[in-house]
């Protein structure tokens, strides 16, 4: 409840078609750091960020979101099936380094 609670209060801003918007945590799939750029997914929008990976993981701390890989942190509340698959379909590999956290997580270890 507490984490829900601090998703709902927790807001990020990107950038995408030319404008930036204000994203609730919440509404964040993934993020993900790519070519020393940093990219946070939506249902149905990708956004640009000036902020690191590091720096949005913690921003989103105590927002159940986890690290999956060295590139890649995830909205656990989002996950949809280990194989892992989100919910709109999009696909995020688990690391092997990260796995034991993501068992931990989901209560395997």
């Amino acid at each position: 409840i507490v984490a829900r609670l601090r998703m709902f209060d927790r807001k990020v801003t990107g950038s995408a078609d030319g404008g930036t918007h204000v994203v609730n945590a919440e509404d964040i799939l993934y993020v993900e750091s790519v070519d020393k750029r940093t990219f946070f997914y939506t249902e149905g929008a990708v956004f640009e960020t000036a902020l690191r990976l590091y720096e949005m993981e913690e921003r989103l701390e105590g927002c159940d979101f986890l690290r999956v890989a060295k590139g890649c942190v995830v909205n656990f509340r989002r996950i949809a099936s280990l194989r892992p698959e989100m919910n709109n379909g999009e696909q995020v590999v688990i690391s092997r380094q990260y796995a034991p956290d993501v068992r931990r997580k989901l209560g395997m270890l």
